[in-house]
């Protein structure tokens, strides 16, 4: 059982013992507005807002996956954790209701850290249009990453991202049923029954 990364959407070839994840990794089975609820809930904060909040975490985790795409078609292999995972502020704005993301902002970190030249970001911005493109063909949750979204969501709540995942994990703990209707996850389960 392994998290899909980019296979789900460029059509990788698995090998037949390998069954991946139904998003693209294994936090994604956690990526739901119940979950953003009780985590708002959990904080003391207004859990009637989830559903906006669990709407602006998705939109900015999907640009983020998006450029991930296009840095896995490229093969530049930027270093998204310097650029985004340690200092979501940079590129990340708190509103009402949620964050939103700069994506040229986190272009050009993206640029600044790695040292890529004119060229490497015309390559680069060639690959992002075919990642747009390819995201168009598929459903969200595809290109959002859990511990992107986590970054986002903790962001959002101003509170530690180890925290928030501490509160995920006890979500999921909690929930197990709702994710028995994913395809791959029940048939991981009947594995593990036998």
């Amino acid at each position: 059982f392994l998290d899909s990364d980019e296979m789900n959407v460029t059509g990788g070839v698995v090998p037949e013992n390998v069954i991946l994840t139904d998003f693209r990794d294994l936090e994604g089975y956690a990526i739901t507005e119940p979950c953003v609820s009780m985590m708002l809930y959990s904080l003391g904060k207004n859990p009637e807002v989830s559903n906006v909040v669990f709407e602006s975490c998705c939109e900015a985790s999907k640009d983020i996956g998006v450029l991930r795409l296009a840095d896995f078609l490229s093969g530049f292999s930027f270093s998204f954790k310097s650029a985004f995972a340690k200092h979501p502020g940079r590129v990340l704005t708190r509103a009402e209701g949620g964050c939103s993301l700069s994506v040229p902002g986190l272009i050009d970190r993206l640029f600044q850290i790695s040292g890529a030249d004119a060229e490497q970001r015309a390559i680069y911005n060639a690959e992002r249009e075919n990642a747009v493109a390819i995201s168009a063909e598929f459903d969200r949750i595809q290109f959002v990453r859990g511990k992107d979204f986590l970054s986002v969501l903790s962001y959002y709540l101003n509170e530690a991202f180890e925290f928030c995942q501490s509160l995920l994990s006890m979500h999921l703990v909690h929930s197990i049923d709702s994710y028995r209707n994913q395809p791959r996850f029940s048939r991981i389960e009947g594995f593990l029954r036998q």
